[in-house]
């Protein structure tokens, strides 16, 4: 079943309620979000278990086997929630979900998720300031997901839930060439 972005996460954000007030009632809201975060870190690190994830052609049952495999030694409420996902043809969504349940439990505690991307690793020094200028302007804790994208050539694009910064050599290479397309229709 192909969705795309949007679908995917009007989907996920009704799982994500659901399992993150499941996890809260059980106390457990740390324990699901980060085991969630390794299952979609594989997922995002393997291309095959990916498409086998999305592959209409593979039964549910299959993909619920896929999960439970993989998060065999994850917590009751994760390999319940696995299961719910995978019987409901579902599995695909798991990066998705994974960024939902990230963000649920940093509202939970108070603190915005901040998602930085930039070409190369970041200097720890730079991690510090962004996250201290986060802090100041959002006026709460923040935790940085830093993610390395060589298509942004150079800067960062730093996203706090619908805001966007594009300070990268890419965003405005493709601004200039926005500007010139229209200065010529």
């Amino acid at each position: 079943m192909s969705t795309n972005r949007t679908e995917s996460l009007a989907i996920a954000g009704r799982y994500a309620t659901a399992m993150f007030d499941l996890a809260v009632d059980a106390k457990k809201e740390d324990v699901l979000v980060q085991e969630i975060n390794v299952l979609a870190g594989a997922v995002k690190g393997s291309p095959e278990l990916a498409t086998a994830l999305s592959n209409p052609l593979l039964s549910r049952d299959v993909k619920g086997e896929i999960l439970a495999s993989l998060a065999a030694k994850g917590d009751k409420l994760t390999n319940q929630s696995l299961h719910t996902l995978a019987e409901g043809g579902r599995a695909d969504i798991i990066p998705v979900l994974a960024e939902l349940l990230t963000a649920k439990l940093a509202a939970h505690q108070g603190a915005v998720q901040a998602e930085v991307t930039s070409a190369r690793p970041l200097a720890k020094d730079m991690e510090k300031q962004i996250q201290a200028a986060l802090e100041k302007a959002t006026g709460k804790k923040v935790r940085l997901t830093l993610n390395e994208d060589p298509a942004v050539l150079g800067g960062v694009a730093i996203r706090v839930g619908s805001y966007l910064l594009d300070a990268t050599l890419a965003g405005a290479l493709n601004q200039i060439r926005g500007q010139l397309l229209a200065a010529n229709s």
